[in-house]
């Protein structure tokens, strides 16, 4: 999607609610993180002759865990974000996590503590493995907050939106009363007691009595006529059709009590889905789900919960991509991450990180020691399977998700206690 001023316009947002918010990352916002691939951002940087704008960014909590501090560069352009739940923090840990993070992944730490002050929808763009659900999930734990998320596919439906009817097994207050004053009539002892315990088969038995007691007194037409009346009372409690009721999905859940939602690869979900998102995205938000058949799922910008956050995923690059709804798009405000690989030293963070989780190796030197020689052998081979493909198993180039892999697995192997024979030499 190219920049046009519409674009820039909603990256003006930030700097009104932010005002110490400097220009330099304000146009790497624009610019730099708006492209997905590393050559395409450094040829706009050359064309507009922008410089690489290095950041220290450190977070910190205070007033009992109630606000996150993002400070930029230790000077004056401290961001307080509140945080809704305080009791779900933990500090040491979650500022681990924030110091794990690549310097790009810190720039899109900072754009989605951004949205979520202006309550813009953000989109993170990137390839396959670089690092946009990692961000996301790390941005909501240090939030305080559970990120539900939807993986989307091409057979996501409506029901996301529209939620599902099933039959309620609980009986309401209305119901329970009627069965009481049938059980009275038909003198069944302590049953008032065990209402809430009620079973198909007291049911069951209660139907054969009032059958029998119509039986009874088939020549007392009133009489009969109200055993009649009890069963049919008694039918329409218990008939399936009538136990249907309607419950909502996750989403709508989530509209009403104020919790965050992940939308996981919308370039692979029906165009529908982004359609029915667009009018959610605007500055002020709606959602009207008439497919559901109930008023109750018809939402203006008053009826969302002030702490309801939505957040999608896409990867444009994908050989599987769908359309997605252009009106969505434009409303929504975008971030791109490149491939951890782009840089040497983004890969460097992710490896070293990996091995610091574990207190195998407590030198500091033999870490970076080691990721460096890692990383190097990592681009070595991309560059030889991308010259020669057939030298690789099903032709599959090395990327990126390897650096992951190589992470997960140091960290699987010696972190699984049956596995005290293996050393690190044997591991590498």
């Amino acid at each position: 999607m190219p920049i046009t001023l519409n674009v820039v316009k909603k990256y003006l947002q930030f700097r009104k609610k932010i005002p110490g918010l400097n220009k330099n990352i304000f146009m790497s916002f624009i610019f730099q993180h708006h492209f997905i691939k590393y050559e395409s951002i450094q040829k706009i940087k050359r064309e507009l002759k922008l410089y690489d704008y290095n950041i220290d960014m450190t977070i910190e909590y205070s007033g009992n865990n109630k606000y996150l501090n993002l400070k930029i560069n230790n000077k004056n352009q401290d961001i307080k974000v509140e945080i809704k739940n305080p009791g779900n923090i933990n500090q040491e840990e979650n500022i681990k996590l924030f110091n794990s993070l690549t310097q790009s992944e810190q720039f899109g730490f900072l754009f989605l503590l951004c949205c979520v002050l202006i309550k813009k929808v953000p989109i993170i763009q990137g390839e396959t493995a670089s690092g946009k659900s990692y961000l996301l999930n790390i941005f909501a734990k240090i939030m305080g907050e559970k990120l539900l998320v939807y993986q989307m596919n091409e057979n996501t439906g409506l029901s996301i939106f529209t939620g599902q009817s099933i039959i309620n097994e609980n009986l309401n207050e209305n119901e329970k009363n009627e069965i009481i004053k049938i059980s009275n009539l038909l003198k069944i002892k302590n049953f008032e007691e065990s209402i809430n315990k009620i079973s198909g088969k007291d049911i069951s038995k209660m139907m054969k009595k009032l059958i029998k007691k119509e039986e009874e007194n088939k020549d007392n037409k009133e009489a009969k006529n109200g055993y009649t009346k009890l069963k049919n009372i008694l039918l329409k409690i218990t008939s399936p059709i009538n136990r249907f009721i309607h419950r909502d999905s996750e989403l709508i859940k989530s509209v009403k009590d104020g919790g965050w939602i992940l939308l996981d690869g919308m370039e692979h979900s029906p165009i529908i889905i982004s359609e029915k998102l667009s009018s959610f995205c605007e500055d002020n938000p709606s959602l009207n789900i008439y497919e559901s058949g109930t008023e109750d799922l018809k939402f203006e910008s008053k009826d969302i919960n002030d702490n309801f956050k939505l957040f999608m995923i896409n990867n444009p690059l994908s050989s599987s991509s769908k359309p997605i709804d252009i009106s969505m798009m434009h409303k929504c405000i975008k971030f791109s991450l490149v491939s951890i690989d782009s840089k040497p030293s983004d890969a460097g963070v992710i490896l070293y990180n990996g091995f610091s989780r574990l207190n195998l190796i407590n030198d500091i030197f033999l870490k970076y020691e080691l990721s460096n020689r890692i990383i190097s052998y990592h681009f070595e081979q991309i560059k030889k399977t991308k010259e020669k493909p057939e030298l690789v198993a099903g032709n599959i180039p090395f990327t990126s998700r390897n650096l992951y892999f190589i992470s997960k697995d140091y960290y699987h192997v010696f972190n699984n206690k049956n596995n005290d024979s293996i050393t690190l030499e044997t591991w590498l």
